[in-house]
């Protein structure tokens, strides 16, 4: 996986592992076929009671509404970077192209 190395050293990063049971159970709950990595978000969402699921996956985003979570693709994590001043305008610009 791309990244992979750097997120598992990283100090700020905590990796989960997901259960293949939690999975399943997702698997069950919801009515959408997804990837195994899709699933294995949305069982971390439950496990941890988040409130917001962030990803582009038109399925997947169904399913966390399905589930409650607030979903938000990665234009909604631009705009909402650009609002609360975390990001200029430019560089706004720059990463919606």
């Amino acid at each position: 996986m791309p990244g992979g190395r750097e997120v598992r050293t990283a100090e700020n990063i905590g990796v989960l592992e997901v259960s293949k049971e939690e999975v399943e159970t997702m698997s069950d709950i919801i009515s959408f076929k997804l990837d195994e990595g899709e699933l294995e978000a949305l069982a971390l969402c439950n496990r941890l009671g988040a409130k917001i699921f962030l990803t582009d996956d038109l399925d997947a985003r169904e399913a966390g509404k399905r589930l409650g979570l607030e979903v938000h693709g990665s234009v909604g994590i631009i705009a909402r970077a650009y609002r609360d001043g975390l990001i200029n305008l430019d560089d706004a610009k720059k990463r919606f192209e």
